[in-house]
């Protein structure tokens, strides 16, 4: 009696270096890995019949990705911190206290106003009451609950990035 079959197989093709998405961006050492289909004649693989694909594996997290991770490139500082402002934003969060809170991390007004208004585009909407200024998809004045009206464009300003 003759026992034939297939089993996969993993082998690390190459290693080096990359910026693991799970590792927030951080260059980490990864494994290329090729997965194989092997004929097996009693349990033993004796050849590779197709590669069945590849994948990276970070070595610190052990996540797998495809291997397009390789190109990834981590968020800027920069990009990062605008994702923040959008968030606070988008949550109802006037544009002058986000403004306030950059101040108190040792921005100057000027770049505290760029940085914020960089991510609202100048649209934004008005409290009638308490005159601060929100995102434009932001529906009620997160202070004294009034609906706000439409959006407003700001006359642009010279941004220096």
């Amino acid at each position: 009696m003759i026992i034939w079959g297939s089993k996969s197989r993993e082998k690390v093709e190459s290693q080096g270096e990359f910026h693991c998405p799970n590792c927030d961006g951080e260059k980490r050492n990864y494994s290329q890995i090729k997965v194989s289909s092997y004929f097996t004649l009693y349990f033993i693989p004796l050849f590779p019949t197709e590669t069945l694909g590849r994948y990276i594996k970070c070595q610190t997290c052990d996540s797998n990705y495809n291997e397009d991770v390789l190109e990834y490139v981590p968020p800027t500082a920069r990009e990062k911190l605008q994702y923040e402002i959008y968030q606070d934003l988008i949550s109802g969060m006037p544009t002058q206290m986000i403004i306030r809170k950059l101040r108190n991390q040792d921005w100057t007004e000027q770049e505290a106003e760029e940085i914020v208004y960089s991510v609202t585009d100048m649209n934004h909407r008005v409290c009638p009451n308490c005159n601060f200024n929100f995102h434009e998809q932001v529906d009620s004045c997160s202070s004294c609950g009034v609906d706000l009206p439409e959006a407003q464009v700001e006359h642009p300003r010279e941004v220096i990035l």
